[in-house]
């Protein structure tokens, strides 16, 4: 018995964890899901009651999909707080107003031909925003709904023998699009197993001599001044040419230099394994800190090029703003959006007047902390595509930056959005959800 108990839980948590996975893919298309019920069902309640008149409608079932569908419209938009309902708001969402809502309108329209190609539809509509287990479980739940539903709500018997000359294409219907969906995810799986694998051959790979090089490094600037000082003696016995102040200012800083940039290489290398997920965080490093002063010592982790771009930096530490997070966690999240907007910087030309400002606003029950760059800029039809997981728009970009960026936030309670007009600015915002004053 505790055998079988236990087998329930680790399929139910593989359910929740499916329907969440599922859901953060979907979000891009909730806002189509939203569109189609809100303007469809009326839509097709007048084509269905006035041009092609069918034996039975309901506007009141239509109305309560459209107040369904509604939410997803500003989806974007939900608070914090309410981000938490999504994965259950999507996957209840798809289930009436798909196999639910098609099979009961089959059922009282006795089976005939335009609702069987109705409900067809929707079966292929489930199977392309969900994957398989989360498909077969939506229309077997959304079916029996609707079975029940009809019972409480007709006199008339179940069509059966109707339904059974159509069964054989439904089941066609589902065993074709599972196995598409499945190859679909498959493919998915091993372009993210082989972008895993090579990053984390890359990083291994890369390490061993950056390491070598930094330490290197180290020992020529500890020697360096010695050898500096006898050159000079040298030349001065010898009567020979020291090296120049300006060359010998260069020597100097050459060891640091190279510091630097192994420094940021091995940032680099840290947030593309961040990205991928091959860097593991616990969930007892979360801890309250103030946002501003937690993005500081980010930004004074950051290994700019040079001093110029430091100086792009617009700080605002007069707000206050408690958050709950995971503090490596968010400095790489920092890391991402700072590497963007010197991105986005240098691809405007702007580098004598660029500009990052950053600054928090405090409120009632959401936070908001602000990162904005006078960049090129982002179009409008990407700002929200630039989230999804391999979706970038630079030449060489792996589109696992911001996803993680979104992901990250998401784990902190909150979300990210973006607002932007081409080639004037970008600004990302990070809303997390209010907290107790930190210590």
């Amino acid at each position: 018995m505790l055998k079988l108990v236990k087998q329930l839980h680790q399929l139910y948590r593989r359910l929740v964890q499916s329907i969440v996975e599922s859901a953060e893919d979907a979000e891009p298309k909730l806002l189509l899901f939203g569109l189609f019920g809100v303007f469809g069902f009326p839509f097709f309640y007048f084509v269905w009651n006035y041009l092609f008149p069918q034996p039975y409608e309901n506007l009141a079932i239509r109305i309560g999909g459209m107040c369904v569908a509604a939410p997803a419209l500003i989806i974007k938009y939900w608070p914090p707080a309410a981000r938490r309902y999504v994965p259950g708001y999507w996957w209840f969402s798809i289930l009436l107003c798909s196999p639910f809502f098609f099979t009961f309108m089959l059922l009282h329209n006795q089976a005939n031909t335009v609702w069987s190609g109705s409900l067809l539809a929707g079966i292929v509509m489930v199977f392309l925003i969900s994957d398989v287990l989360n498909a077969i479980l939506m229309l077997s739940l959304g079916i029996g709904a609707a079975f029940l539903a009809y019972s409480l709500t007709s006199i008339q018997p179940v069509p059966w023998p109707q339904l059974a000359e159509q069964f054989p294409v439904y089941l066609f219907a589902v065993v074709t699009t599972s196995l598409f969906n499945r190859e679909l995810a498959r493919e998915k799986r091993a372009k993210i197993a082989a972008a895993i694998a090579l990053g984390s051959h890359i990083a291994h790979e890369l390490r061993t001599p950056l390491m070598t090089i930094e330490a290197a490094s180290h020992i020529v600037g500890g020697k360096l001044p010695r050898l500096l000082a006898l050159d000079e003696a040298q030349a001065s016995a010898d009567d020979h040419t020291p090296i120049g102040g300006a060359e010998r200012e260069l020597l100097a800083e050459a060891p640091t230099m190279i510091g630097r940039e192994v420094e940021h290489a091995f940032m680099i290398i840290d947030l593309a394994l961040a990205n991928a997920g091959l860097r593991p965080f616990g969930a007892d490093e979360s801890r309250a800190v103030d946002a501003m002063t937690l993005t500081t010592e980010a930004l004074d982790r950051y290994p700019f090029r040079d001093q110029a771009q430091r100086q792009w930096l617009r700080i605002s530490r007069t707000t206050s703003v408690p958050i709950q997070v995971i503090p490596l966690l968010f400095h790489h999240l920092v890391f991402n959006l700072l590497k963007n907007s010197i991105y986005a910087i240098q691809a405007a030309g702007r580098t004598d007047s660029g500009e990052i400002r950053i600054w928090a606003v405090p409120g009632h029950q959401v936070h908001c902390l602000h990162f904005r760059d006078n960049g090129q800029g982002i179009a409008r039809d990407l700002q929200t595509a630039i989230f999804t997981a391999f979706f970038s728009t630079k030449t060489n970009g792996t589109g696992l930056g911001l996803h993680f960026c979104q992901s990250v936030m998401r784990r902190f309670g909150g979300d990210i959005r973006c607002r932007s007009v081409p080639g004037k600015f970008t600004e990302m915002i990070l809303r997390f959800p209010a907290r107790p004053s930190a210590d």
